[in-house]
């Protein structure tokens, strides 16, 4: 399972993140999927709303890579 994970969070990073693929987190993300950060109290639960979440952070951030 610990590998798992790890390959998800890998592939959310370099897909979702770094080649800014947004179709990839329906692929990535449960459906039922919550957000759970302080500092970004108001994204909303699921799919889109954390596809929301990216799509303003790389609009703030449009150079951003996660290694």
């Amino acid at each position: 399972m610990a590998a798992r994970n790890a390959e998800l969070s890998r592939r959310i990073f370099e897909d979702v993140w770094n080649r800014k693929k947004l179709s990839a987190v329906d692929d990535l993300m449960s459906a039922d999927y919550v957000h759970h950060d302080p500092s970004s109290p108001v994204v909303p639960s699921g799919v889109d709303g954390y596809k929301q979440f990216v799509n303003s952070y790389m609009t703030a951030f449009p150079d951003a890579h996660f290694t």
